[in-house]
Parts: structure tokens; C-alpha cells; sequence
């Protein structure tokens, strides 16, 4: 018997380690800090997500998981973690009423060797500014950053988006609607509410395949304020683009078999004229190209002149009369200068000029 106690104590001494330990679980984090850079303090909660993984050979059991502030919230796993097996803890910060620089604790308890493991976040908060936001040009209850969008050049093969920032004066969330909007402009409001004192934008798209012009084109549409059924004749925010074809994807092979725009004359001089009968020219355009020339627009804005063509196509090696007429009872000063644009499907002269020049005594 006494033999027999001094064997076991042997056997015990010897035993390896691997097989005399007990099974235990272990908790590995992928990362245990995670920094949220700058966010705004009245952008409302941020989140970031701590993966781990049980790489012990028993079950992991999280039992609680506290934060040392109460902006501070964690969620973890309260279901068994195998070996083996992963999860997440989640942790949302709350920034409102909490600007400058933060550093978060947030201590995780389980069944493990160390009792609880310990997640950091930290971050800066911009300080939210309560200033009401406000722009020079009043309509109804907002004030606007402008009421002209300008959209520039834009081609019929593509859509083209442009805004225009506006302020809440209201003392109440503000959401704007929309009436009289021409079929190649979609309008809306960004963000859907716009609070007090805040600002937001009407963001307007521009479809030129739906605008049914080139050259030169303007619009407005109407802002409808809440209680308004439609939009008043004063609340208006006017539109200007210039629609183009675009060559820019055209191969060497297809510029080669293109239409070529020439004109007989590049500048019309009426020189001086008396009295206030009209006077004309008339001058040719030639197709030089492959293709039919396609006269698109005449663009010319002027009581004094009319411009006019015979036809607006011309078949290659073809020419159409273009004649310009002057009428000195629309004059408003003795001197005209003038200029037409022809708006044409030449890639090469897609819109070309003419001056005018006359003089009234």
C-alpha cells in the first residue's frame, strides 16, 4: 500500500503536460483599437465592429461587456463561442454634446484565463456649428445660393447633374416640391428634410436627348413651399445649357466619311446703310464632306437680323442658300455687331460663327 502511494506520486510527476492540461478557451481579437478619425457631433452614432476568435479547445462563454461612458454602447454574442468559431462585439459611439478629442474603454468579461479583455476606440469630434446657415438670394423661407444654374456644354449621349445649395429659415424642417419641370430636367431635394437653420440642395439632372434643341436652351421650373399647391410665378430657378453632339468617341475611319461645313463668306459686312428699309445677302454653304450636312439650329438672338437657309440638310458636294436680312428699324445704336451661330453635325465645326457688321445713319 505504502508502495502503491509512492507510484501514483511518480506517474503524477511524469505525466506530460499535454496530457494533464485541463481544456480552457481563449479569446483573440483581430484588432483590439479602433480609431474613428474626425466625425461631426451632430452626424448621430458611429459603429465599428471588433472580429475575434476562440482559439482554445473549449467552449467561450462572454458574459457581459461594459463601457466606461454611457455615449459608449457594446453589443456582443450572448450565445456559446466553439473552438474554433468566430463573432464580433460591436461598438457605437454617440458624439452629441461630446466635441474635441475622446478615448472609449470597453472591458469584455468570459471564461478565460485573464477574466476580460479590454477594446479601445477613440476618435475627434467636430464641434457642431449652431450659426443658421444663410445665402444671399431670399425665396419664400429659404435663402439660395443662386437662381441660376448654368450647366454649360452638355451632349446629347450622356446626362449631367449640377445643384444649388439653399438654407432652411424656417423654424421647422423644410421639404421642398417641385412644379413646371421640364421632361429633360428630374429635380429633387437632398437631404429629403432640411432642418432649421441647416442647409441642403436642389440637385438638378440634365438628359439633353430629351431636350429636343441644340445650341443654346433655357428653362425654369418652380419651387413649391409646404401648404402651396403649385408654385408661384416668382419662385422660379432658371436653367441655361449648351446642347452639343458629341464627336469625342469618333474613329479616324468615321471622321473620314463625315460631313464638311464651308462657307462661302466667314464675316457679312453691310457696311453703311441708310434709312430703314432692310437689306439682305445671300451666300452659299457647301458640303465638302462624305455625309449629308445636317443644319441642326440657326442660333441668333437679335431683333435686327434674321437669319435664314434654303433647306437644312446638304448632300455631299451639294450647297443651300443662307441669306441674312438686316432691318435698321430694330436697331438701338448706330453701330451693329453681331454674331449667328449654325449649329451642324460637322465634328470638326459643330458650331460655327458668322459676325455681322453694319453701320446706321
Amino acid at each position: 500500500m505504502k508502495y502503491g502511494r509512492y507510484l501514483w506520486l511518480l506517474l503524477w510527476m511524469c505525466c506530460p503536460a499535454w496530457l494533464c492540461a485541463q481544456p480552457k478557451p481563449e479569446l483573440k481579437f483581430e484588432v483590439t483599437a479602433h480609431d474613428f478619425g474626425e466625425i461631426a457631433e451632430e452626424g448621430g452614432l458611429v459603429t465599428c465592429s471588433f472580429p475575434f476568435t476562440n482559439t482554445g479547445n473549449a467552449t467561450l462563454i462572454i458574459t457581459r461587456a461594459v463601457a466606461t461612458c454611457g455615449c459608449t454602447q457594446p453589443i456582443f454574442p450572448n450565445v456559446p463561442i466553439g473552438p474554433g468559431k468566430s463573432g464580433e462585439i460591436k461598438v457605437s459611439f454617440n458624439p452629441k454634446g461630446r466635441p474635441g478629442k475622446f478615448q472609449k474603454s470597453v472591458y469584455v468579461f468570459a471564461n478565460i484565463d485573464s477574466a476580460r479583455a479590454v477594446l479601445t476606440i477613440t476618435g475627434k469630434v467636430l464641434r457642431e456649428d449652431k450659426t443658421p446657415v444663410k445665402f444671399a438670394n431670399a425665396m419664400g423661407p429659404i435663402t439660395l445660393r443662386a437662381k441660376h444654374l448654368s450647366f454649360f456644354d452638355v451632349y446629347t449621349d450622356s446626362v449631367k447633374v449640377r445643384s444649388i445649395d439653399f438654407a432652411n429659415s424656417l423654424r421647422d424642417s423644410i421639404t421642398l416640391a417641385f412644379g413646371n419641370v421640364p421632361p429633360h430636367l428630374t429635380v429633387k431635394q437632398i437631404p429629403e428634410r432640411v432642418a432649421p437653420g441647416k442647409s441642403g440642395v436642389i440637385e438638378v439632372t440634365y438628359d439633353a436627348s430629351r431636350a429636343n434643341d441644340w445650341g443654346m436652351h433655357k428653362d425654369e421650373f418652380g419651387i413649391i413651399f409646404p401648404g402651396e399647391e403649385s408654385p408661384d410665378r416668382k419662385n422660379v430657378i432658371t436653367v441655361s445649357a449648351d446642347i452639343r453632339e458629341n464627336f469625342a468617341h469618333m474613329t479616324a475611319a468615321q471622321r473620314a466619311k463625315a460631313p464638311k461645313i464651308v462657307m462661302e463668306e466667314t464675316r457679312l459686312d453691310f457696311g453703311k446703310i441708310k434709312g430703314d428699309s432692310p437689306v439682305e445677302k445671300t451666300i452659299k454653304i457647301r458640303n465638302e464632306g462624305k455625309s449629308t450636312l445636317q443644319i441642326r439650329k440657326i442660333n441668333n438672338d437679335s431683333n435686327t437680323v434674321l437669319a435664314e437657309v434654303s433647306k437644312m440638310t446638304v448632300p455631299p458636294g451639294k450647297a443651300i442658300d443662307f441669306k441674312v436680312s438686316v432691318f435698321p428699324s430694330g436697331a438701338k445704336s448706330k453701330i451693329l455687331s453681331h454674331r449667328i451661330f449654325l449649329i451642324v453635325n460637322d465634328p470638326v465645326n459643330p458650331t460655327f460663327s458668322i459676325p455681322v457688321f453694319a453701320e446706321f445713319e
